[in-house]
């Protein structure tokens, strides 16, 4: 049985309080993989709608699928979460479908839809389910948070770039290219550690400010998929899936990377440093 099976199953033994009465007439095996679990005391089937994992998706993720669904289109627009109609009607100059369609019409839409980003032989768990990490709060987030965190994460490579350089008019050329809230934070990766070091960040910057923001962001979206691996593969699935087709997908191959647990939790800990910041 998968794991996310389990989850679900101890779920539902936890939520029924039978879970101490019922576990032990499962194999014993089975039975030693629930009670390692660390499953939510609670379950709806509603949490497992389409639809509701659908919420979490960019919609330029379902670009391609909807493409190949033309004869279709007008229904299948008119079936997507109300925040992604407008965006995907100018997208294909088409009018979502305006008579009334049916519940299960919408379902089996929208798991055409969530298959495509799957595959029929997979499935998902609702982000409640996931087990507890503290970066599971990246599910809650924005696209434009996220952004901004990925933004931020570079700021410790600029902080050690900045240590390096004696050249006053660079230094100031940079500062130029910030935000006030990143400046803000460039101080203050000062107070916190970083064992991890890369390639020079300025290296192949033409003094631009528009090819300098291109650079701290590849720079941080390397970060964060640092952050990400070893994470639990369904949240990465919903953090890459928040996030446009372009970064998100190249977010996944990042997160496929074997790396030390204690580069992944340092960067965390920045994460969740700035997420705190940009809350305030």
């Amino acid at each position: 049985m998968r794991k996310s099976s389990c989850i679900v199953l101890k779920s539902i033994l936890n939520t029924s309080q039978n879970f101490e009465r019922l576990a032990p007439f499962l194999d014993d095996s089975l039975f030693d993989r629930l009670v390692a679990l660390d499953a939510p005391k609670f379950f709806s089937y509603k949490h497992f709608l389409s639809e509701k994992i659908l919420n979490y998706v960019h919609y330029s993720w379902l670009i391609p699928t909807l493409k190949n669904l033309k004869e279709d289109l007008s229904i299948c627009l008119a079936c997507l979460p109300e925040k992604m109609k407008p965006i995907l009607s100018k997208q294909f100059d088409e009018k979502p479908y305006s008579k009334e369609i049916t519940e299960s019409v919408k379902e089996y839409i929208h798991l055409i839809l969530l298959n495509s980003l799957l595959g029929e032989e997979d499935v998902i768990l609702p982000i409640q389910y996931i087990e507890y990490s503290p970066i599971n709060i990246l599910a809650s987030k924005a696209k434009n948070t996220l952004i901004q965190v990925i933004d931020y994460l570079a700021l410790f490579d600029l902080a050690k770039e900045i240590r390096k350089t004696l050249n006053t008019n660079t230094i100031k050329k940079i500062y130029s290219c910030l935000s006030d809230g990143e400046k803000k934070f460039l101080k203050r990766t000062q107070s916190l550690s970083d064992p991890v070091t890369f390639s020079s960040l300025l290296e192949k910057w033409d003094g631009t400010r528009e090819s300098f923001r291109k650079i701290l962001h590849k720079k941080g979206l390397y970060r964060f998929g640092l952050a990400l691996c070893g994470s639990h593969p369904d949240l990465i699935w919903y953090v890459c899936h928040l996030l446009d087709i372009g970064r998100g997908a190249s977010l996944m191959k990042l997160c496929e990377k074997k790396v030390n647990p204690v580069i992944s939790d340092t960067i965390q800990s920045h994460i969740l440093e700035i997420l705190d910041m940009l809350k305030a």
